[in-house]
């Protein structure tokens, strides 16, 4: 990891910080574009289950 990215694992889940910069700005667009998708993913799958119920 570079100095100014800090990943750790913290109840369960994994916890990112990043330092925003102009040498990383791209880098943080795609780690957001990854964690909405996931967001998304998840929210799909509990609307789901409570369409179900």
């Amino acid at each position: 990891m570079t100095d100014n990215t800090e990943v750790r694992e913290e109840s369960q889940e994994q916890v990112k910080r990043v330092v925003l910069n102009s040498r990383n700005s791209e880098a943080i667009k795609e780690a957001m574009q990854e964690v909405s998708q996931e967001i998304m993913k998840k929210n799909e799958e509990l609307y789901r289950r409570l369409a179900y119920k």
